[in-house]
């Protein structure tokens, strides 16, 4: 305990019944040192925050009859000493300064055990704010957490609309029932999603260019091959028409030149 003065009962004891002067002056310098430290103890405890109850037991009912004690040996004990009074001395010590010490002794077990008591008060107490901050944590955590599910719920769905826009037209422009055309919404949204769907529908606009120009080629050569095949057509009729003149000028000549048994007749 902060103030007791078993340290400071024991020594006053031995002053008194010690008869050697040497001896007598080394014990008194340890009870001035004692009674000293008990001094500096009590003020060092009395700026301490304690619960009221003990510091009436420690400040009031233990300290009270330690500080008459100290005065006593100081003021009497010491004087009966030092004059060569050992009768006086052990009078004192069994009058008055044993009493004041089994009052002290009492006192300093009361506010002992009130301290225990009131630290026992205390731990439950913080016990019950430390359960009361841990219930009210989880609480928060719960409350937060499902705060968050539907947060995420709509930001997973924001991304996995756009990819699933995405993938639908992909899929339809493969199997050849979508339309080069086609091209997903945009917005203002230059998120991941948004750059993905725009640069999709930067590349079906190349690719549909390509095939524009293919389609292009296409018709020109189609329309060179006809062309060509209206060309031939009339190039083999004209060859007709002139194998058909010289079938007739064949024919014209014969029938105006005599034959070669016509000349030897």
């Amino acid at each position: 305990p902060p103030l007791f003065i078993i340290e400071l009962f024991s020594p006053a004891g031995r002053l008194a019944a010690e008869p050697d002067a040497h001896k007598q002056t080394n014990i008194i310098q340890d009870v001035q040192r004692i009674a000293s430290e008990f001094e500096a103890r009590e003020k060092h405890w009395a700026n301490q925050p304690l619960a009221p109850e003990v510091r009436t037991a420690i400040f009031t009912d233990a300290a009270t009859p330690a500080r008459e004690l100290i005065t006593i040996i100081r003021q009497h004990l010491i004087p009966a000493v030092q004059n060569g009074a050992p009768t006086a001395a052990q009078a004192l010590m069994h009058d008055r300064i044993d009493p004041l010490f089994q009052t002290h002794l009492a006192a300093v077990r009361g506010a002992s055990e009130l301290a225990i008591k009131t630290s026992g008060q205390i731990t439950t107490q913080a016990s019950g704010s430390v359960a009361a901050a841990v219930t009210q944590s989880i609480i928060m955590v719960i409350v937060i957490g499902l705060s968050i599910i539907p947060l995420a719920y709509v930001m997973l769905r924001s991304i996995l609309r756009p990819l699933g826009r995405l993938s639908t037209a992909m899929h339809s422009v493969a199997d050849g029932t979508g339309v080069l055309r086609t091209k997903l919404h945009v917005g203002g949204d230059r998120s991941e999603s948004g750059q993905l769907a725009e640069n999709f529908n930067n590349f079906l606009a190349c690719v549909n260019g390509m095939v524009l120009k293919i389609e292009e080629m296409a018709t020109d050569l189609g329309a060179s091959a006809d062309q060509i095949s209206s060309s031939a057509a009339e190039g083999l009729r004209a060859t007709q028409h002139q194998n058909e003149n010289l079938r007739k000028l064949l024919d014209g000549v014969n029938a105006k030149c005599p034959t070669a048994g016509q000349l030897a007749e």
